[in-house]
């Protein structure tokens, strides 16, 4: 009998607790569904485009693929294994890992990294990207209901909107920004709060976090507040000058004390930062528009294709509403004439900014993107969809015949510009210009129809911006993948390699070496592969570094340095022991060895055994004794630090005998295709003809050419190979290898300018 009680009580009690759970769900059901529908959305694209597990694709676009990626597994390592995170010798020579951590990794998700098998980062990388965008769709609901005290479904919709916007779908890649964009709507929701005289605890708090994820946007994020801040004091009624007055310290004082809080991270990469590249950015002389006012507009259609890079438009598409409200918003009679004034000044400004290259300068840090470009223009998305939300709930105070004429003006416009200039956009016909105009005409029916207010015709109008979110998401989310195990395919023989090398170096005492690859993923392969490299790709990579690369002709960026280029005096000078190469390279000196070979990955090991260990004494004179020339030849730069370090007059480097040949035939000679750069071919240039004796090794560096053919035939004649250099944009010195017969070697300069500088030496 008391088990049989038992039993109905723990029933009950089950009962109980099912019946609460629904009432949870059905009382929050507008939230989760804010919160799941973009992750929805997503898992579906995600699946449209085979992305694993649901195919064999990774989305590793751009920076995902060169940084993210690589410092991600790195920091998963560092985490399980307890290692510093101060400071890190797999990048470039060794850097700081701190610095590296607050700009790329400090998102609080990446914590959750922990659990994660180190094969599967991808994946997990992946997962984030979507529950971020969940996130972001939770977080516009929690501001837009709060904000005007009530939940509706027409805001969960907005609120889609601002999840899936081309915002994220372009930028959702640059993962360290995502958390800014997620919790932005928090932030004003903060600054909401303040302005309404309450503590701004959300403020605080989540502009916080979006400071120790990542300063850079977090600047922008404050930027963006001290626009939103008039149009909040603006929109609240009643409100004196002292309430103003203590609105904005409240506002100060939560500012001092956030960046306070985040200063641990802050401080460091501020550091780091003074001594890269971007620091010294010059600032515009005068003020140019990047594109005209209509290439902007254009911006805001449906379907449009996402900008990465080469461009400044900005990816500025929430929803085509945008074009509705506009009229309605500024000439509605219920809405304030301040909040109208405050908010289309701002919205105005936004348009202005992205144009605008004094303005970009600005809103980017004082710098200007070399990617990525309009940052900021997630508050523009923010501040359409606000826009959108009141003057739909606004719409009975402006009458429906200048509305309907605005809109036949706004039809005619998207009209012409898709005659006039629908044939340079990738996205035309359907896709883009029809679909704008059939979604702005079925909204405008929905708005001002006899029976605009009905159930029905409200749950229409939901249907229909969820429906054209989700064809903006298909059309141009993710149309850049990679194939997953392509990414990976050399990790485990990479593994075998680096735990042979290992335990040979154990085994003779040594506990510090370097390693570089030649054929590499990206330059940041160290860190995803876990060994000491020279080689570095990031945003805090110090400019000091970068130079020094450069001046001894190895491979420099605006932010990257590799060993591309290197010689035997480099390599040795840098203390890289090993050398990773595939099947068909061999080495350019003749003091490296093959230590070992992976016959089914084509891989080989070479020695160096001139080596330097990681620290070694020089003259304490060495900083008078050699200074970098000013001519910009790299071998002379060698020869000079090579005399200095070991106090004699002996040239390493020494030129070969060259011949002028005149202009070179098309590449057709060679029947192979033309050189092309981008989509200009490029078939003639001048050569240069150098002899390179048998057993020489040789080195060649072009001053003036980004492209660079390499020809070479033995002395008799016979062809034996041909090479294209496509990235000497980079400026590195090519290496030519050991060959056991004396050769010709023919260097063509592909340049629109023509003629070259060409350096032909010798080790």
């Amino acid at each position: 009998m008391a088990k049989e009680i038992t039993k109905k009580e723990s029933k009950a009690g089950e009962n109980t607790f099912l019946v609460k759970a629904k009432e949870w769900v059905k009382a929050n059901r507008m939230c989760l569904t804010a919160f799941f529908l973009p992750i929805l959305f997503l898992l579906i694209l995600y699946i449209s485009r085979g992305v694993f597990p649901f195919g064999i694709q990774a989305y590793m676009r751009m920076d995902f693929y060169h940084q993210y990626a690589p410092f991600t597994k790195e920091f998963i390592r560092k985490i399980q294994e307890g290692q510093s995170l101060f400071f890190a010798f797999e990048n470039g020579l060794g850097a700081n890992y701190l610095a590296q951590y607050a700009y790329y990794l400090a998102s609080p998700l990446n914590w959750l990294f922990f659990f994660v098998p180190r094969d599967y980062v991808v994946e997990a990388m992946n997962i984030s990207m979507v529950l971020r965008g969940g996130i972001s769709g939770l977080a516009f609901f929690m501001y837009i209901s709060k904000r005007h005290e009530r939940k509706t479904w027409f805001m969960v919709a907005l609120s889609v909107c601002y999840a899936l916007s081309a915002y994220y779908l372009a930028y959702s890649c640059n993962i360290m920004w995502m958390d800014c964009y997620a919790l932005f709507p928090l932030v004003v929701m903060g600054v909401d709060e303040i302005v309404k005289g309450k503590s701004g605890k959300w403020y605080g708090i989540a502009m916080a976090i979006c400071t120790v994820s990542n300063f850079y946007i977090a600047v922008i994020v404050g930027m963006c507040l001290l626009c939103y801040l008039p149009i909040s004091i603006c929109a609240r009624k009643g409100i004196t000058w002292r309430d103003i007055i203590k609105a904005l310290l409240r506002f100060c004082g939560i500012t001092v004390l956030y960046v306070m809080i985040a200063a641990v991270l802050m401080l460091p990469v501020y550091l780091a930062l003074q001594i890269t590249s971007k620091v010294s950015e010059p600032a515009p002389d005068e003020i140019k528009l990047y594109f005209n006012f209509f290439e902007l507009i254009q911006r805001l259609f449906m379907n449009m294709d996402l900008v990465l890079n080469k461009v400044d438009h900005p990816n500025a598409y929430s929803s085509v509403m945008i074009f509705l409200a506009l009229p309605v918003f500024i000439g509605n009679k219920k809405i304030s004439w301040k909040e109208k004034l405050s908010t289309t000044l701002v919205f105005a400004f936004l348009l202005f900014s992205f144009q605008c290259n004094v303005l970009d300068y600005i809103w980017h840090g004082l710098h200007f993107p070399a990617s990525f470009p309009a940052r900021q223009s997630f508050f523009f998305i923010f501040l359409a969809l606000i826009m959108i939300y009141r003057a739909y709930e606004n719409r009975d105070g402006i009458g429906r015949i200048p509305v309907l004429v605005c809109v036949v003006l706004e039809v005619i416009y998207i009209a012409v510009s898709w005659m006039f200039a629908g044939s340079e956009l990738e996205n035309m016909g359907m896709l883009v210009y029809p679909a704008t105009i059939l979604f702005l005409i079925l909204y405008l029916a929905l708005w001002y129809s006899e029976k605009g207010k009905s159930v029905k015709t409200k749950k229409l109008l939901i249907v229909f911006c969820i429906l054209e979110c989700f064809i903006n998401m298909i059309s141009t989310g993710i149309n850049s993948t990679v194939i997953r195990h392509e990414y990976m395919e050399r990790d485990a023989i990479m593994a075998t390699i680096l735990e042979d090398i290992e335990e040979k170096e154990e085994a003779c005492g040594n506990v510090f070496y370097r390693i570089e690859e030649k054929d590499t993923k990206s330059q940041n392969d160290a860190a995803w592969n876990n060994y000491n490299g020279a080689s570095y790709f990031s945003s805090t990579a110090p400019d000091g570094v970068r130079m020094f690369y450069k001046n001894f002709g190895l491979r420099y960026g605006v932010a990257a340095y590799s060993n591309k280029g290197m010689t035997p005096f480099t390599a040795s000078f840098f203390g890289i022991k090993y050398y990773i190469s595939d099947e068909v390279s061999r080495p350019g000196s003749r003091y490296t060895k093959e230590v070992y070979i992976d016959d089914s990955q084509k891989l080989t090991v070479y020695a160096n055994e001139q080596a330097l260990p990681l620290g070694f004494m020089v003259d304490s004179d060495l900083e008078n004794t050699f200074e970098i020339p000013q001519e910009r030849n790299p071998y002379l730069v060698h020869n000079l630090l090579a005399q200095a370090v070991l106090s004699n007059e002996e040239e390493m480097f020494y030129p070969l005998r060259q011949e002028q040949l005149g202009v070179t035939q098309p590449l057709e000679t060679y029947k192979d295709t033309p050189v092309k750069d981008g989509d200009v071919e490029q078939v003639r240039g001048e050569t240069t003809s150098f002899v390179v004796p048998a057993g020489e090794p040789a080195y060649i560096f072009v001053k003036n050419a980004t492209i660079v053919e390499v020809v070479i035939h033995d002395l008799d004649g016979n062809f034996k190979s041909r090479t294209i250099y496509d990235e000497l944009d980079y400026r590195h010195s090519i290496p030519l290898y050991l060959e056991d017969f004396a050769r010709e070697v023919q260097v063509t300069a592909y340049d629109e300018d023509g003629g070259m500088r060409v350096n032909m030496l010798s080790y």
